[in-house]
């Protein structure tokens, strides 16, 4: 019954949630941690890369579960969700906070594609790259 309640979602429905989580950053937090510190200065562009993967560190936290517990489709879907949010943010996201990290959410999706690549079989790994190769393919095409 707890599996059949885990496994209720599609992968829009994760990209949205991770979307609205990467929009919803505030520009304010990232000055607020950046700058002059007790250790230094912490660059405002690799404190933006922190905030970015930390907001997006619950969703992989949870598509880990799902592997743990055997749930492989669940996996996967949750995976393509975290990609196909992570992209769109790249793409249209529209808070201040995005001036700032222009590139990570490509880099973050690339380390879980890559760190996909290393943990799956041959027609998993073809399905998560179509995924992330859809949106580089959109690109091209404009």
């Amino acid at each position: 019954m707890s599996k059949a309640a885990l496994s209720e979602f599609e992968a829009d429905v994760i990209a949205d949630e991770v979307f609205r989580s990467l929009n919803s950053i505030q520009v304010e937090d990232l000055w607020d941690n950046s700058g002059k510190t007790h250790y230094g200065y912490q660059e405002p562009t690799d404190v933006a890369f922190e905030m970015l993967s930390d907001e997006v560190w619950p969703h992989i936290r949870k598509m880990v579960q799902y592997s743990s517990l055997g749930m492989k489709t669940e996996e996967k879907e949750y995976c393509k969700g975290i990609i196909i949010g992570l992209l769109r943010y790249g793409e249209s996201g529209n808070n201040e906070f995005r001036d700032w990290c222009p590139d990570d959410p490509y880099t973050v999706a690339e380390n879980i594609v890559y760190d996909w690549k290393n943990n799956h079989t041959a027609e998993e790994i073809e399905e998560i790259q179509e995924v992330y190769d859809s949106f580089s393919t959109d690109d091209e095409a404009d």
